[in-house]
Protein backbone atom coordinates (compact mmCIF):
# COMPACT_ATOMS: atom_id res chain seq x y z
CA UNK A 1 0.00 0.00 0.00
CA UNK A 2 1.63 3.47 -0.81
CA UNK A 3 0.52 5.85 1.73
CA UNK A 4 1.09 9.78 0.45
CA UNK A 5 1.60 11.72 4.35
CA UNK A 6 0.79 15.18 3.86
CA UNK A 7 1.57 15.88 6.97
CA UNK A 8 3.74 14.41 10.01
CA UNK A 9 6.54 16.47 8.55
CA UNK A 10 6.92 13.89 5.67
CA UNK A 11 8.23 15.25 2.37
CA UNK A 12 6.01 14.76 -0.92
CA UNK A 13 6.89 14.26 -4.64
CA UNK A 14 6.68 16.98 -6.17
CA UNK A 15 4.73 15.65 -9.07
CA UNK A 16 2.00 14.77 -5.97
CA UNK A 17 1.83 18.71 -5.02
CA UNK A 18 1.44 19.29 -8.63
CA UNK A 19 -1.34 17.04 -9.26
CA UNK A 20 -3.29 17.12 -6.19
CA UNK A 21 -6.76 18.66 -5.49
CA UNK A 22 -6.81 22.73 -4.81
CA UNK A 23 -9.45 24.73 -3.86
CA UNK A 24 -10.23 27.52 -6.86
CA UNK A 25 -8.97 25.78 -9.61
CA UNK A 26 -10.38 23.53 -12.45
CA UNK A 27 -9.02 20.27 -11.29
CA UNK A 28 -12.38 18.02 -10.46
CA UNK A 29 -9.93 15.18 -12.00
CA UNK A 30 -6.90 15.46 -9.86
CA UNK A 31 -4.80 12.85 -9.14
CA UNK A 32 -4.82 13.29 -5.27
CA UNK A 33 -6.67 14.60 -2.97
CA UNK A 34 -6.29 18.07 -1.47
CA UNK A 35 -3.02 18.55 0.52
CA UNK A 36 -3.60 19.69 3.91
CA UNK A 37 -1.74 19.97 7.41
CA UNK A 38 -4.19 17.92 9.31
CA UNK A 39 -7.01 15.46 8.71
CA UNK A 40 -5.05 13.42 5.38
CA UNK A 41 -4.48 10.19 7.14
CA UNK A 42 -8.20 8.68 6.76
CA UNK A 43 -8.42 5.46 5.68
CA UNK A 44 -9.06 4.75 2.13
CA UNK A 45 -8.05 2.37 -0.39
CA UNK A 46 -6.70 5.05 -2.83
CA UNK A 47 -2.95 4.01 -2.40
CA UNK A 48 -3.75 -0.06 -2.25
CA UNK A 49 -2.16 -1.76 -5.40
CA UNK A 50 -0.84 -5.13 -6.29
CA UNK A 51 2.31 -5.83 -4.54
CA UNK A 52 3.05 -9.74 -5.93
CA UNK A 53 6.24 -9.80 -7.39
CA UNK A 54 9.08 -12.91 -8.31
CA UNK A 55 12.86 -12.27 -7.74
CA UNK A 56 16.11 -13.53 -8.48
CA UNK A 57 17.01 -13.01 -4.42
CA UNK A 58 20.68 -15.43 -4.96
CA UNK A 59 22.31 -16.15 -8.00
CA UNK A 60 25.68 -18.62 -7.62
CA UNK A 61 28.20 -19.12 -10.53
CA UNK A 62 30.86 -21.48 -9.84
CA UNK A 63 33.76 -23.13 -11.31
CA UNK A 64 36.35 -26.18 -10.03
CA UNK A 65 39.00 -26.06 -11.36
CA UNK A 66 40.90 -29.20 -12.05
CA UNK A 67 43.87 -30.48 -9.83
CA UNK A 68 47.38 -29.76 -11.29
CA UNK A 69 49.95 -32.20 -11.01
CA UNK A 70 53.83 -31.82 -11.34
CA UNK A 71 56.57 -33.57 -11.18
CA UNK A 72 54.30 -36.48 -9.59
CA UNK A 73 52.53 -34.02 -7.47
CA UNK A 74 49.84 -31.60 -6.84
CA UNK A 75 50.76 -28.41 -6.86
CA UNK A 76 46.95 -27.48 -4.91
CA UNK A 77 44.06 -29.33 -3.75
CA UNK A 78 40.95 -27.37 -5.44
CA UNK A 79 40.88 -24.29 -7.13
CA UNK A 80 36.99 -22.68 -7.09
CA UNK A 81 36.43 -19.78 -8.65
CA UNK A 82 32.84 -17.79 -8.60
CA UNK A 83 30.70 -15.19 -8.79
CA UNK A 84 27.57 -14.03 -7.10
CA UNK A 85 24.12 -11.98 -7.66
CA UNK A 86 21.64 -11.20 -5.09
CA UNK A 87 18.49 -9.32 -5.48
CA UNK A 88 19.56 -8.58 -9.02
CA UNK A 89 15.95 -9.28 -10.33
CA UNK A 90 12.70 -8.36 -9.46
CA UNK A 91 9.19 -8.51 -11.77
CA UNK A 92 6.73 -7.22 -10.32
CA UNK A 93 3.78 -4.15 -11.50
CA UNK A 94 4.36 -2.51 -8.06
CA UNK A 95 4.69 1.17 -8.83
CA UNK A 96 7.06 1.44 -5.33
CA UNK A 97 10.91 0.85 -5.46
CA UNK A 98 10.60 -2.52 -3.53
CA UNK A 99 7.29 -4.52 -3.01
CA UNK A 100 9.16 -6.53 -0.25
CA UNK A 101 10.20 -3.56 2.03
CA UNK A 102 7.74 -1.29 4.59
CA UNK A 103 8.25 1.85 6.24
CA UNK A 104 8.03 0.92 10.07
CA UNK A 105 9.69 -2.25 10.42
CA UNK A 106 6.61 -4.39 12.09
CA UNK A 107 4.16 -6.57 11.31
CA UNK A 108 0.71 -4.50 11.86
CA UNK A 109 2.12 -1.80 9.67
CA UNK A 110 3.41 -4.14 6.89
CA UNK A 111 2.98 -2.78 3.40
CA UNK A 112 2.74 0.90 4.23
CA UNK A 113 5.75 2.26 1.99
CA UNK A 114 7.22 6.04 2.73
CA UNK A 115 9.52 5.64 -0.40
CA UNK A 116 11.49 3.23 2.19
CA UNK A 117 14.81 2.00 0.15
CA UNK A 118 14.79 -0.87 -1.64
CA UNK A 119 17.17 -3.95 -0.75
CA UNK A 120 20.00 -4.08 -1.96
CA UNK A 121 21.96 -5.35 -4.85
CA UNK A 122 25.27 -6.95 -4.65
CA UNK A 123 27.85 -8.64 -6.75
CA UNK A 124 30.66 -10.47 -5.81
CA UNK A 125 33.27 -12.73 -7.40
CA UNK A 126 36.11 -14.52 -5.41
CA UNK A 127 38.22 -17.44 -5.43
CA UNK A 128 38.94 -20.69 -2.87
CA UNK A 129 42.00 -22.19 -2.84
CA UNK A 130 43.19 -24.86 -0.93
CA UNK A 131 46.72 -26.49 -0.49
Amino acid sequence: MRNYSYSQGMNIERNVYYTSWREGQDNSNARYPRIEMVGTQRYSDRYIEDASYLRLRNILLGYNIPRLKMNGKYLYEGIRVYASLQNFLTFTKYSGLDPEVNSKGGDIDAGIDHFTYPNSKSFSIGVNLTF
